[in-house]
């Protein structure tokens, strides 16, 4: 659980902030920070020089003679795309730096009431007025909850916060509620229509993304089969026979799972269940699927929305019949 005695909410440390002065251990802490940026763009640039002389020895090297022209291009495609990470990683570095280093020679603090949300499992993040402070992993000993905010206007750098009020249950439950939505792409209004145990028309939009995706993954194997069966590499029959039951293997579990999506669209039902979360993962760590699970009921989940999962809270599902597709998620009440 999150540790309420965070040093973002030391008194001291925020009255010399609402005061609109930096701390000590305040300054020490951003000053190296800065130089860090500094240094980090130098290396860059160090990092380009270093590219550019390799594409020169390459293409003048290339197999001790002339330099083919599609070798050429492909060199010049690779190299340019590294060189052109480290340009802008440059950028962005010189920017970070430029801003930091502006809040510390003209120290003003700004203040700005915001909320601590959570992301995923393990990362928290400090908000005011949809502008994201930084950095986030100054917010993780912070419960989530609403804020005022003292931090550096150009650099956006989280200096310390104030509770508005005390981080209850309810206002914990409130919060991760509208984190859920924000995640899974509902809101209250598709919330009540599944309620009353029907799609919304936002949630069946949604629906036809994966239904296009299979219609067309579907429309792509058959023609790559048929293209293959009318021009087959050699004369052999038992090949093409096993290539053709092969492709229409994949087809018949593609139909298969676009059958389910596009009856869920087309009949607009949802079901629910309720009960306490548990999370199940499947596969190795190169093709790992994600899923929660309510009474031995699975329903996959994205990597993303599987981290969002809290423990010791009873949730209300939402899915569809056929292809057990998860519309809605609302944390209902905490576990004693």
């Amino acid at each position: 659980m999150m540790n309420h005695s965070s040093h973002l909410l030391n008194e001291e440390t925020v009255a010399t902030n609402q005061n609109g002065r930096l701390t000590p251990s305040q300054l020490a802490m951003l000053q190296p920070y800065s130089t860090v940026h500094v240094g980090l763009y130098l290396f860059y640039g160090f990092n380009i020089i270093l590219v550019l002389l390799m594409l020169n020895s390459a293409l003048d090297s290339f197999a001790g003679g002339p330099v083919p022209p599609e070798a050429r291009f492909w060199y010049t495609i690779i190299f340019g795309t590294v060189i052109l990470f480290c340009l802008i990683s440059i950028l962005y570095y010189m920017y970070k730096a430029r801003t930091l280093k502006q809040d510390l020679d003209n120290p003003k603090i700004a203040r700005g009431t915001g909320r601590v949300r959570q992301r995923w499992s393990n990362y928290y993040t400090a908000e005011v007025d949809n502008i994201r402070l930084n950095d986030p992993s100054y917010v993780f000993d912070l419960p989530p909850g609403q804020y005022t905010f003292y931090y550096l206007p150009k650099s956006r750098k989280l200096l310390s916060a104030t509770p508005l009020a005390p981080n209850n249950h309810e206002t914990h439950l409130k919060l991760f509620a509208q984190d859920l939505q924000k995640k899974f792409h509902f809101n209250d209004q598709d919330l009540a229509i599944n309620h009353n145990n029907q799609l919304s028309t936002k949630q069946k939009l949604l629906m036809l993304i994966p239904i296009t995706g299979y219609t067309v993954g579907i429309i792509l194997i058959l023609i790559i089969s048929v293209a293959s069966i009318a021009n087959p590499p050699n004369e052999s029959y038992i090949g093409i026979l096993i290539f053709s039951l092969f492709m229409l293997l994949i087809i018949w579990v593609l139909f298969d799972d676009l059958q389910k999506l596009v009856t869920d669209w087309y009949t607009g039902t949802v079901l629910s269940i309720v009960g306490p979360l548990k999370t199940r993962t499947k596969g190795g760590v190169r093709h790992r699927t994600y899923y929660f699970v309510i009474d031995d009921k699975e329903f996959e989940v994205s990597a993303t929305k599987f981290g969002m999962a809290i423990k010791g809270i009873n949730y209300r599902i939402y899915y569809t019949p056929y292809a057990h597709r998860l519309v809605a998620i609302e944390p209902l009440s905490i576990i004693p």
